[in-house]
């Protein structure tokens, strides 16, 4: 039987701790410096008695090659009396040298530098230490002109620009108060929503909730100035990140565009309107039927149509003039808005001498029946115009909606119960569900 002898264990150096290899290891330059005093006493120089290597490739040099020589030799000519003070200084009142950001040029960057010193008294020694800074220095200087220009531009700026964290108003610039009246006071830390309108609210939530999901939004709210009067504003918001790329709330740039919505309001209700009767145009209130219709059958209520013509009104236009007869047409329109009796209730111009009435939930044929004549009754008053007093009637045709029927085939019947109405003699109703002619007087 053959045995084995045990392998040997493979040797692990162990670390090492001693003072050059834990000086060697910091990050920063390190001398320890030896005080060279004059006949006096005072001391006058160091010399350098240790450097650890990131000393050593500061200045470029072998760290065998450091030693022995003095620290005059190593500072900038310009500096070395008040650099010396203070490592002299440090040395006999053992307080510790702390100086930030202290600038001096040295020949082998041939630029200003800037460094943080550090000194320290150990026993009759001086650890002295530093820290290139420059860099840092020129991030700082390039961001505090970076945000003077955006101050600037913030602070002269028509437009208002905030910092919004969590809602609330952090900062603001003071275009504010030339725009809404308010004070910077009065807007920082109060939540955004306190200056909108409430139905503007929650379209706001959405939009902040898009901003932290780190989106950015453009969009238009309604908010209150402090003279109590209200403008239309158009914000661009932008997620705003701290130092670290974290999210910290936003930042927003809001005009005033009042005069913008106005114009579009404006065009957007002469596409749906006439311009003559301010009623509805034939495409809008097609439209708009079709959704109307829907809604009275979910609530078991009726849809009725009044399809109205004035009777003879080219006879109008021929004795009177147009100018007569577009004076009848308005205020005919306004006699059929006078009994329309909700914001669901529509009134149409469709043609050039055909109205449109659309009652929403009336109960029955019946129901529309009796607005129809009080609008005929209302429509056969005399009208003043530029050519004298002009009595107009109306023919009208009722009918109520079927399921499932479109908006068109509606109007349609409407329009054949108007026809039947003028077919009888003119300014009377007519009401047709579709297979018969109801009996009116």
């Amino acid at each position: 039987m053959t045995f084995m002898a045990p392998a040997a264990e493979a040797s692990v150096a162990p670390p090492d701790f001693s003072p050059r290899a834990i000086l060697d290891a910091l990050f920063d330059p390190h001398l320890l410096l030896s005080p060279v005093r004059d006949h006096t006493g005072k001391v006058s120089d160091f010399l350098i008695v240790e450097a650890n290597q990131a000393a050593a490739e500061y200045y470029g040099l072998g760290r065998e090659a450091m030693l022995g020589r003095r620290l005059l030799e190593f500072l900038p000519p310009d500096n070395a009396g008040c650099l010396m003070a203070m490592a002299r200084d440090a040395l006999e009142s053992g307080e510790p040298l702390v100086a930030n950001n202290f600038a001096f040029s040295l020949e082998i960057y041939g630029q200003e530098r800037r460094f943080d010193i550090r000194a320290i008294r150990t026993d009759d020694s001086l650890v002295w230490t530093w820290r290139d800074v420059t860099e840092r220095h020129l991030a700082a200087k390039r961001l505090a002109a970076s945000e003077e220009r955006y101050r600037l531009l913030a602070e002269n700026s028509s437009d208002v620009v905030a910092r919004v964290r969590h809602g609330t108003i952090m900062w603001i610039s003071p275009s504010v108060q030339t725009t809404f009246g308010w004070s910077i006071d009065e807007c920082v830390g109060r939540k955004v929503e306190e200056f909108l309108e409430p139905e503007d609210r929650v379209l706001c939530a959405e939009k902040i909730a898009r901003l932290d999901a780190g989106h950015t939004v453009l969009g238009r709210h309604r908010v209150s100035a402090k003279d109590g009067t209200h403008h239309w504003i158009e914000t661009h918001a932008s997620p705003y990140l701290d130092t670290h790329g974290r999210p910290e709330g936003f930042v927003a740039t809001s005009r005033i565009v009042d005069t913008q919505v106005a114009v579009e309001q404006q065009l957007e209700h002469r596409a749906r309107t006439d311009e003559l009767t301010e009623l509805l145009n034939r495409k809008e209130v097609l439209s708009r039927i079709e959704t109307l219709g829907a809604q009275s059958r979910r609530s078991g209520h009726e849809l009725a149509v009044l399809f109205c013509d004035l009777d003879r009104f080219k006879d109008i236009n021929d004795l009177h003039g147009h100018a007569a007869g577009d004076e009848v047409l308005r205020v005919t329109a306004e006699r059929l808005r006078s009994v329309l009796r909700t914001s669901d209730d529509l009134a149409a111009r469709i043609g050039g001498d055909e109205l449109l009435v659309v009652l929403h939930g009336v109960q029955d044929i019946d129901n529309a029946i009796v607005i129809a004549e009080k609008l005929r009754a209302a429509a056969a008053q005399p009208i003043a115009t530029p050519a004298g007093p002009v009595t107009a009637t109306v023919s009208i045709g009722v009918t109520i909606a079927h399921p499932e029927e479109t908006a068109d085939a509606l109007v349609a019947r409407a329009d054949s119960a108007m026809y039947l109405a003028k077919q009888g003699g003119r300014n009377r109703v007519v009401p047709f569900n579709g297979q018969t002619t109801i009996a009116t007087s």
